[in-house]
């Protein structure tokens, strides 16, 4: 099934924004989709602010991460055209404002994964990824991820 059928399917509408800042979305080096930190904005707006572990519980951060998720593929689709172009995730870093006691970063960055995994397959959906612990993002959100997309040849 396409991608874009998919996201059809889970009933996902793929954002469109321009950057707030002098940075390209989407840096695309050969095959792979360099994509800028996505925060978990809609409608131009934060879901969620404040640290996880304070603020935020850790499903407030899944979801936020999951709404990178779609952020960054909304980036993709602006990018590319067609979000059907993409063929896998290869790798995601996770930045999550947290509390200095929160140790579970790596459970918040699940939100995004699963997505991805749920969304490409157990196959294309699951790459290498990194999570950390951050004092502060921009505008107090929770979650902020970079992804390295590849596309299709």
């Amino acid at each position: 099934m396409k991608i874009s059928e998919k996201l059809k399917e889970m009933g996902i509408m793929l954002p469109s924004k321009k950057p707030g800042g002098v940075y390209k979305p989407v840096v695309q080096v050969g095959r792979e989709l360099y994509v800028s930190g996505q925060g978990c904005a809609v409608g131009g707006k934060p879901a969620f602010q404040g640290k996880v572990g304070a603020e935020c519980t850790l499903e407030d951060g899944k979801t936020a991460a999951r709404i990178c998720a779609i952020n960054a593929l909304g980036a993709l689709a602006d990018y590319l055209g067609d979000i059907d172009k993409v063929d896998c995730i290869v790798k995601t870093l996770a930045f999550v404002n947290s509390t200095p006691d929160f140790s579970q970063q790596h459970l918040v960055a699940n939100g995004c994964s699963e997505f991805l995994r749920d969304l490409f397959g157990e196959e294309k959906g699951v790459g290498a990824r990194s999570a950390i612990g951050v004092a502060q993002l921009p505008g107090n959100i929770p979650v902020e991820i970079e992804f390295v997309f590849e596309a299709k040849v």
